[in-house]
């Protein structure tokens, strides 16, 4: 069984979130993410710790996921338009 049998398998179960939910909920996560990596970033920019380059590393991180879920929610739902 591959794997498009068994995704329409389980979309007629109903066992799959709605595609549209799911992105909307992933670019709310990427949002967040980027929002906790610029706040990092602040906080550690103003007061200078000691492990400075790790947590602005660390907020790096954040932000380029953030940035790369919400670039893949924003493709998926175009395409998913351009196919309706």
């Amino acid at each position: 069984m591959g794997k498009e049998e068994r995704r329409k398998k389980k979309e007629e179960r109903g066992d799959i979130m709605p595609n549209k939910g799911r992105e909307l909920l992933r670019i709310l996560a990427g949002g967040y993410l980027i929002f906790t990596g610029v706040q990092l970033a602040r906080k550690v920019l103003a007061s200078h710790p000691a492990h400075s380059t790790f947590f602005l590393i660390a907020s790096g991180v954040c932000v380029a996921v953030g940035i790369w879920a919400i670039g893949i929610s924003v493709k998926d739902l175009i395409s998913r338009k351009d196919e309706d």
